[in-house]
Order: structure tokens, then C-alpha cells, then sequence
């Protein structure tokens, strides 16, 4: 939350204290159990006198007050006229909340017992994971890594795989490798993009093709110009809206078209989970540079949420700037200028402050399982491994 404000004592002839302000913790908020302190920071200027934000550059700062609801989860220390130390003391959530011109912003953080664990897969190219943490991907080799260890695809390069284990190969087909072997299910010669449980696929030609075997093949959305991007188990197809000036997220259940929320003038459907919501990346704000992450849920009658909102002049919150996927549980990852996320339940991890091993950096990141379980691409700095990584939470 963000907001400007104005204080003013009636029993004086002085101005109103008129203020601009704006939390910016550059911290995660997720802690991790043990790890070094964090440091918080709002800032609060008077700018009395010069009108409505932006704000011009002659300010003077004002002190902002710190509190914690719970300093047996987290304690706080003053650091400086603006920021404090955060230190974690158990796992559970807190909201530290500063005070500032006769008005609080509150910020939610969750502590974790332990940090998120990093699997190296291999120097290959991340492409697609299932519930059971079974990973596909490409590049020197195309291989499967499941429990046992990995499996070599041979010619299937792998685009989707799904809960059965049945790895979508691109190329006409659709085909898919399976046990062992590949079976071509058809001639048709557009490469699907997706596969689901029920060996169902997205077909991006034209309008987009939902298969169901040679002889049902049919239009998520018929009569409409979209472009398909994903398929979730549902048989819910997302995609964007072509027809107009400004591309607009939508989702195709059973033949209906619903447009989902999106900020500003456009929005980018990326990726849809079994529940149907979607994660959407949006423009921030008109005429202004940027982008915000979204999420829609379905529940909600895909209101747009944006994971980190803008503040007063209209600037994107530059640390959730893009959606990529999204879980059952409402989970979202994307990326950000400090690097992936993974937001849940109202908080914003960044998954590089949050990882058990350190000596690992988070490149990006693709996919995200109904496990929690996230797919990406790494680098050891200590071994100087780099490749597809699995991300296992605590």
C-alpha cells in the first residue's frame, strides 16, 4: 500500500504538513529461519507547499515509525530515520507496519523454518514439470529426470508433459513418448503446445485446436480471434484477445469466452492452473514505461490482483513485474528486477533470499506444480554448475 497524506495541528497558523511517502522493502517477505537480519525502509517526505505527487526535489525526510504485530515471530530494531533491522526469532507471519503523517502501511511477512531446496538436473534447457516432480528438457540431450534418475528422450523433444507421464514431442502429431517408445496419435502438422492428464492437446494453429482424437477436434473459442497460449486439466484454454487495438486476456470454458481482469490498457494471459485461475502479466500504468504481475482468480470472477501494486505517481512495482505460472494453491511465480519470485497467500518471496544453499543463483523460472515444486534455471557460483535446476519447498 501506498499513499500520500497530510497532517495539521488546528491550534497553529502553520501549513499542513503535507506528505509523500512510499514503503520499500527490498527485502523478500519471506525470512528464512536463522538467516542474517533484513533491513526494511519507508520513506516519508514533506513536500508542503509544492502540490500533488511527482514529487519535486526540494523535501525535507520525516521520521517513519516501525512496529511489529508479533516480536515473538519478528523483532525490530531502529536502524535509521527510516528503516530497521528485522530479525527473525520462530517461524509464523507478522505485519510490521510504519507510521508516518497520521497514516500506517502495513507489510506482511511470513518466517520459514528452512530455505527452499535446489536440485541440479542437468546443463540442459528447463521445459516442463508434472505433480509428480518429474522434469522434462532439451539442449545437449533431451532427457526425462524422474525419482530413479534421468531417462533419454532420443528424438522426442519434449514441449509439455503430463500427471501420466506421457511427455508431448514437438513436431506434427500430435505424438508423445511414453514407456519407452512414441506414438504418433495423428498427421496433423502444426506442433501442439500443451498436453493434460487426459491426453488431451493445444493446437496453435489459426484460432487455437483443442484434440481429443482425430475425430474431435474443435475450437476453444469459436467465432473468436485469440491466440491460444495454455490448457490446464479442465480443458480451460487461455490466450489473448487479437482483434482489437489492445491484446486482452481470456479463458475458453466449454465454448464460452470470459475475459480476464488485466491492468491499464492490456494484459498477456502466461499460465492457467487446474482451478482455473490465470496468471497475467499487464501494462502498470498508461503512457508510463512497465509492466505488473497479476493474478486472476476464478472464484473471484477473474478480477485482476496485482501481486505488487503501483505507487501514488503511477510507477510499477518493478520487483513482480511479470507472471509466468500459477498453481492450485493460488501460487504464482515470475520475475522481477531482483531477480524470480514465488508469491502465495499475500506474500512475495524472492526465490534467491530464500534458498537453503546460496552458493545457487535463480536465473528464471518456468513452471510451478501443484506441489509447490518449482521448475527453473540456475547457477552454482561455487561448483559453477548452471543448467535446469528443481526447487523444492521447505
Amino acid at each position: 500500500m501506498l499513499g500520500a497524506c497530510a497532517s495539521h495541528d488546528p491550534g497553529t497558523t502553520e501549513p499542513p504538513q503535507v506528505c509523500n511517502w512510499h514503503v520499500m522493502p527490498k527485502n523478500s517477505g519471506v525470512m528464512v529461519l536463522g538467516r542474517s537480519d533484513a533491513v526494511i525502509a519507508a520513506l516519508a517526505s514533506d513536500v508542503s507547499g509544492q502540490g500533488a505527487p511527482p514529487v519535486p526535489p526540494a523535501q525535507s525526510e520525516l521520521k517513519v515509525q516501525w512496529t511489529s504485530s508479533d516480536e515473538s515471530v519478528i523483532r525490530l530494531k531502529p536502524l535509521s530515520i527510516k528503516a530497521v533491522t528485522a530479525t527473525a526469532v520462530k517461524a509464523g507471519s507478522a505485519t510490521l507496519t510504519a507510521t508516518a503523517c497520521l497514516e500506517s502501511v502495513p507489510v506482511s511477512v511470513t518466517v520459514i523454518p528452512a530455505g527452499y531446496r535446489v536440485t541440479f538436473v542437468g546443463p540442459y534447457n528447463a521445459v516442463a514439470l508434472n505433480d509428480s516432480g518429474w522434469v522434462v528438457a532439451s539442449g545437449a540431450a533431451n532427457i526425462l529426470r524422474t525419482a530413479s534418475g534421468l531417462v533419454d528422450l532420443g528424438a522426442c523433444v519434449p514441449v509439455d508433459i503430463n500427471n501420466r507421464g506421457d511427455v508431448l514431442c514437438q513436431g506434427s502429431g500430435p505424438k508423445i513418448w511414453s514407456d519407452g517408445s512414441i506414438t504418433v496419435l495423428d498427421t496433423i502438422s502444426t506442433s501442439p503446445i500443451a498436453i493434460n492428464d487426459a491426453r488431451h492437446f493445444l493446437i496453435p494453429r489459426g484460432n487455437g485446436m483443442l484434440w481429443r482424437s482425430p475425430t474431435d477436434i474443435t475450437a476453444p473459442c469459436p467465432n473468436f480471434v485469440f491466440r491460444a497460449v495454455g490448457l490446464n486439466g479442465r480443458d480451460d484454454v487461455i490466450g489473448n484477445d487479437r482483434a482489437s487495438l489492445y491484446m486482452s486476456p481470456v479463458i475458453c470454458q466449454t465454448g464460452q469466452r470470459k475475459t480476464v481482469g488485466y491492468w491499464a490498457r492490456w494484459g498477456d494471459a502466461k499460465g492457467v492452473s487446474d482451478a482455473g485461475d490465470v496468471a497475467v502479466t499487464g501494462e502498470c500504468a498508461p503512457a508510463r514505461p512497465g509492466t505488473i504481475a497479476l493474478i486472476d482468480r476464478a472464484n473471484a470472477g477473474w478480477a485482476a490482483e496485482p501481486l505488487r501494486g503501483p505507487n501514488p505517481v503511477g510507477l510499477c512495482n518493478d520487483l513482480a513485474s511479470d507472471a509466468v505460472d500459477v498453481n492450485t494453491a493460488k501460487q504464482v511465480i515470475g520475475t522481477g528486477s531482483d531477480g524470480p519470485f514465488l508469491w502465495a497467500n499475500g506474500s512475495l518471496a524472492l526465490l534467491n533470499r530464500v534458498l537453503a544453499d546460496t552458493n545457487w543463483r535463480i536465473n528464471g523460472v518456468n513452471k510451478i506444480n501443484n506441489r509447490g515444486q518449482i521448475l527453473g534455471y540456475a547457477t552454482n557460483t561455487a561448483t559453477l554448475e548452471s543448467g535446469t535446476v528443481l526447487i523444492d519447498p521447505p
